[in-house]
């Protein structure tokens, strides 16, 4: 890859094939609740006769009369000796060690004697700082290394030497140069990089914060040559903070519980040369009491881990299985018999539409893997030769399989059912989604999470981690509830595991239910709600502007999706969005496919959903999953810490799913600054792989309704729906009622069981109850002709309610920029063809 030069060189980091760029973001730092200093603490502060120390332990001593260790590298002469005695009058207790910070004992024998004078140490600072203004090549070596030791040498020694001791904290000084860097100050600016990584570095790993505060410029504090080095950083539009500016932002910065933070207050054109966006605003979510990291583990019985590796190996058959049928009816259709070809070529021969170019183009790509395909240098496509077996006889084998294995059973004939009937989705003759779910039924996908034990294991260690946080939080604030948020929960597989788990519980949690759908959440309430009385159950589109959704802002400390996260454009902005829902220090809970399986890209592939992407190189070829290694990078980047992944994992390997927990830094964009919140309106996706449970059968409509249109369309809407019959407005538009593809399947079927066969257009010409009605109740627009198809296509999901009245213009217009490329042309097929009918067949 080549490396743009850009006019303003900044840091790049490559890895795996994303590029990543640092930046400086404004924060708005919280007013602290209570002060992180405490009265009559003892605090160790290097370098604490300095400007920046100085100022540091006259606040300790002012604000809070701390007890203070200083540690200075001369002896006390009569000067040191005059401030140390106006700290002590302003209401410290100090004692002076004169030692040199940058050797590997001195630091550990200031923290002894800290505890033996004072009887503990409550935290440290470094402010061990020195300016050296002199450009590179006329810096001498001893004074290079004097700037760089000061930092990279001091550093170390001092977290070595607390390493072991309870601190409340670690607050490092260090400074601006680290990101832009002065050809000045070569060697402090290196070391304060170095002095800055470790810190951050050991943030992850010593049992107390560790703070980096990066300074702009302090004010001289009496320094005549200091002040003629500031003088000119003022006239260039760089003001120096103040002693009460800056202890405000140390307070402040403590209290934000952020590693690193950059104080500078300069002119609007030196932040812009810095590359801050002025119109961008990072605030800090509020955070609750500190509680141990959710950590995720699989420990189980060799009986278990028999079992599930006798399920990993027979899982394995089944993918080389899925794989041999995919190859056997490509070659029915005629892809072997083409000879060598270019991909646009094949695709052409086959007929496939483009609304699923990209599932082919990754068929190709497996049986190129697997062996019956070979790619040319050209990037051309020819046969390998290698012979396919009869689909009939990979049927009975998996069939076979099937019986041995019976968990996989529901896998084996989804797999069996989507190649099936794979040429007729190629190539548009009949939409995925009634493969998928005939006659709008969830059960052949349901059953496939049934009884799964990877999905058992997963769901279980899921409950665990939401239990014990339960548990942490309760015991540090006995008086605020837990508030839990699930987020895509669907039909509730992982739900129910998880209420099981909470039951005790309930008198001291809230539980949200969200999904996207309507007709999901409706569902949950019914099935959850009576049973787990803490429950809610709300709709939330966690792509879109999270303001009037429901959930709160910050206000959750767990928040868990089960195989949904990745289904959505951009995991980035996805994952910003579920941070807004936590507290700082909430606990992100995960159930994610991590490991490559041709059967799901062959199942779900069909949908469109499953191709929304738009981050490929933050997922794993072919696929919207994402591997764990991509997970922990992007929770990462996205300000989780504390990252904990792991699956079941048996003497067969790890299994195609992991747990992972993460823990939320509290630093989300401001108001209105919501990446997801600036998406255009998409289809709503089709379920990706996820817990489900069957759909309630319908009830037919009782005849002595019929003479009624109006209430027997009623009352097919509010037995689908489940909803009573005067919830329903018979001029609100469908989308309002959660009516997605799945239930436009569901529909249609209530509504033939009454009318018979239906044109597959009839739920986007007639798109409320009372134009429906209205069409049933017209001789002329009576039921169509045995055997007319039905379709199925997406809608999109409005952010406000439609206003009641009959469908206007707006309405359909809505409906129809929701729909694929290939359900349009359906559509307008559809309607073309009726209309010639209509006007004797003239066009």
């Amino acid at each position: 890859m080549a490396e743009p030069f850009p006019a303003r060189p900044v840091p790049v980091s490559l890895r795996a094939g994303v590029r990543r760029v640092r930046t400086l973001e404004r924060v708005e730092l919280p007013t602290a609740p209570a002060p992180r200093f405490r009265p009559g603490g003892v605090y160790l502060v290097v370098g604490g006769l300095g400007a920046v120390g100085r100022d540091t332990c006259r606040h300790l001593a002012r604000d809070y009369g701390a007890k203070l260790v200083v540690v200075g590298r001369s002896p006390l002469d009569e000067s040191r000796r005059q401030v140390v005695a106006e700290l002590e009058k302003e209401g410290a207790e100090v004692r002076y060690l004169a030692l040199d910070a940058t050797g590997p004992d001195a630091l550990k024998e200031a923290v002894d004697i800290a505890v033996q004078e004072f009887g503990s140490l409550h935290g440290v600072i470094n402010a061990a700082m020195v300016l050296v203004n002199q450009v590179l090549r006329e810096l001498p070596e001893d004074g290079l290394r004097t700037a760089l030791e000061s930092r990279t040498d001091t550093t170390w020694t001092l977290l070595q030497a607390v390493r072991d001791v309870p601190l409340d904290f670690a607050l490092l000084y260090s400074s601006g140069v680290t990101f832009e860097g002065n050809h000045g100050q070569a060697g402090y600016a290196a070391g304060c990089a170095f002095a800055d990584a470790c810190a951050l570095h050991a943030a992850r790993t010593l049992p107390f914060p560790v703070r980096v505060l990066n300074l702009g410029y302090w004010h001289a504090g009496g320094d005549p040559e200091r002040e003629g080095v500031l003088r000119r950083f003022r006239a260039a539009g760089i003001r120096p903070l103040s002693a009460e500016q800056g202890m405000t932002v140390v307070e402040r910065t403590l209290a934000a519980g952020l590693p690193q933070v950059f104080a500078l207050d300069a002119d609007r054109s030196i932040l812009d040369n810095l590359g801050i966006d002025p119109d961008r605003t990072l605030s800090v979510l509020p955070g609750g009491a500190p509680v141990p990291l959710p950590e995720v583990r699989f420990p189980g019985e060799a009986g278990a881990h028999r079992e599930l590796a006798a399920h990993q190996r027979a899982a394995a058959e089944a993918e080389e299985l899925a794989l041999r049928l995919l190859a056997s009816v490509l070659d029915r259709a005629g892809l072997f018999g083409v000879g060598e070809a270019s991909r646009e070529e094949l695709g052409a021969r086959l007929a496939v539409v483009p609304e699923h170019a990209a599932l082919f183009q990754a068929q190709l790509d497996m049986l190129a893997e697997a062996g019956w395909l070979t790619v040319t240098d050209t990037g051309r496509i020819r046969p390998t030769g290698r012979r396919t077996t009869p689909e009939g006889e990979l049927l009975a084998e998996a069939g076979r399989l099937a019986e041995r294995h019976p968990p996989l059973a529901p896998v084996v004939g989804l797999v069996g059912a989507c190649l099936t009937a794979l040429l007729d989705v190629l190539t548009g003759r009949r939409p995925a989604m009634e493969v998928l779910f005939p006659e709008g039924s969830t059960e052949q996908v349901a059953a496939v999470y049934r009884g799964d034990p990877v999905t058992d294991r997963c769901n279980g260690e899921v409950a665990r981690l939401v239990a014990e946080q339960v548990r942490a939080r309760r015991v540090a604030d006995p008086t605020a509830p837990v508030r839990i948020l699930e987020v895509g929960a669907g039909t509730g597989g992982t739900t129910a595991a998880v209420l099981s788990a909470l039951a005790a519980s309930g008198d001291g949690v809230e539980y949200v239910f969200t999904d996207v759908s309507p007709a999901f959440v409706r569902k949950a309430r019914n099935r959850f709600g009576a049973q787990y009385p803490f429950t809610r159950f709300e709709v939330l589109d966690i792509e879109a502007d999270p303001a009037g959704q429901g959930p709160a802002s910050g206000a959750h400390d767990v928040v868990l999706a089960t195989n949904v996260l990745h289904a959505t454009r951009r995991l980035s902005d996805t994952l910003t969005g579920v941070k807004r829902l936590l507290r700082r220090g909430g606990a992100l809970l995960l159930v994610e496919g991590t490991r490559a399986r041709h059967q799901w890209a062959l199942v779900f592939g069909l949908t469109s959903g499953w191709w929304l992407f738009s981050d490929p190189e933050q997922r794993m070829p072919r696929s919207p999953l994402a591997s764990e290694r991509q997970w922990r990078d992007v929770l990462a980047a996205c300000g989780f810490t504390d990252i904990s992944a792991a699956a079941p994992t048996t003497e067969a390997g790890p299994a195609f799913q992991s747990v992972l927990a993460a823990v939320s830094d509290g630093v989300v964009p401001g108001d209105g600054q919501v990446p997801g919140a600036r998406r255009v309106p998409r289809p709503t996706p089709a379920p990706a792989p996820a817990p489900a449970s069957a759909a309630a059968p319908v009830a037919p409509v009782s005849p002595a309704s019929q003479d009624d249109p109006l209430r027997q369309v009623t009352n097919v809407f509010a037995r689908v729906l489940e909803m009573a019959p005067d919830q329903l407005d018979p001029d609100l538009t469908f989308e309002n009622y959660g009516v997605d593809s799945l239930v436009v399947l569901e529909l249609t079927r209530a509504l033939e069981a009454v009318y018979g066969p239906q044109p597959a257009t009839l739920l986007f010409e007639r798109i409320t109850i009372r134009q429906l009605a209205g069409h049933f109740g017209a001789p002329a627009h009576g039921p169509a002709a045995p055997g007319t198809a039905t379709t199925t296509v997406a809608t999109t999901r409005p952010t406000a309610p439609a206003g009641h009245g009959p469908a206007a213009t707006g309405d359909a217009e809505r409906l129809v920029a929701g729909l694929s490329d290939a359900a349009v042309d359906e559509l307008l097929a559809e309607l073309l063809s009726q209309r010639g009918e209509s006007e004797g067949g003239g066009r």
